[in-house]
């Protein structure tokens, strides 16, 4: 039996994005990525930067994109003869937005949220910029050299000034060189999909000849491909959803939802994800919404989890 070792991805600020994307990457290869002991995940302060800045209309972003059909939807009822097919129609919808909302918030928005709360609390290894690599970029930038940078020409009509990018892939290689030090044998992974940015230009999958020397010296894999390191990592994965499917869609409905108290909100909260033990050994709500909190007057012993 092969033992595992730690291995250490390095992840682009576009894959932390795409990872709260609905229907882009599965469950299971969040859970992979962040829950694995052997998988030390690592995130470019610029990144993390980036995903600040980014995170709330990403969100937003994300969430209209599901709903904002279904919201559309209600202008249809109109074209109904009958009052009672009318209302009928009206009600299903209604009825399923609510769920869809609570699908968004509770599967793609906690992992919003999950990601915010270990940037946040530094749960993450988010390495910075040397000043020497900060030289090596400038140079980069002076001379126009590709693929981070370049001047306008007949090809390429617009000037190319990929700054950040240039920071997060020096960062990795900074990151990496403090790693070799102490460790020659562990495996370092890059991922990343900006494939414009970091890859050359006949092969998306092999990182550009300007960056490669750099990874080759530190021995650094580069793969666009998350999925498949995942599961180049750990074989034995399981990667089958459908019984974790149907059990959130069990925790959606109605009967482990309650209205938020606060008169203003219009918010709902989950009695197994919102609620927390208080003092006096009673549950306490927090909206997720509004954040108002408020004491349920269940005890204990009234198991919400």
């Amino acid at each position: 039996m092969t033992v595992r070792k730690q291995t250490v991805l390095i992840i682009d600020a576009d894959i932390l994005v795409k990872l709260c994307q609905p229907d882009y990457y599965k469950a299971w290869m969040f859970k992979a990525l962040f829950e694995d002991p052997w998988n030390k995940v690592v995130i470019p302060e610029i990144a993390t930067k980036e995903w600040k800045l980014s995170k709330d209309k990403k969100f937003t972003e994300f969430h209209d994109q599901i709903i904002n059909p279904l919201e559309k939807a209600k202008k249809i009822s109109s074209t109904f003869r009958s009052l009672k097919e009318r209302k009928n129609f009206e009600d299903s919808l209604n009825k399923l937005i609510k769920f869809r909302k609570r699908e968004f918030y509770y599967t793609f928005g906690r992992k919003f949220e999950f990601i915010d709360y270990r940037i946040n609390r530094d749960l993450v290894t988010q390495p910075q910029l040397t000043t020497r690599s900060k030289s090596i970029i400038a140079d980069l930038a002076l001379n126009k050299e590709r693929p981070f940078f370049c001047s306008a020409d007949l090809k390429n009509n617009d000037e190319k000034f990929e700054v950040k990018d240039a920071y997060g892939f020096f960062s990795a290689i900074d990151y990496a060189k403090s790693l070799r030090k102490n460790d020659e044998n562990i495996d370092i992974y890059f991922i990343t999909e900006k494939t414009e940015n970091y890859s050359d230009f006949s092969n998306k999958s092999k990182l550009h000849e300007n960056l490669a020397p750099y990874f080759e010296e530190l021995n650094i894999q580069y793969s666009i491909n998350l999925k498949g390191i995942l599961l180049k990592l750990n074989p034995l994965i399981d990667s089958s959803e459908k019984d974790e499917m149907m059990q959130a869609n069990k925790y959606l409905q109605d009967q482990y939802f309650i209205d938020c108290k606060n008169k203003d909100c219009d918010g709902e909260v989950h009695l197994k994800v919102d609620c927390y033990w208080g003092n006096f050994g009673f549950w306490f709500a927090e909206c997720p919404k509004c954040k108002y909190e408020w004491r349920t007057n269940d005890r204990i012993e009234d198991d919400y989890n």
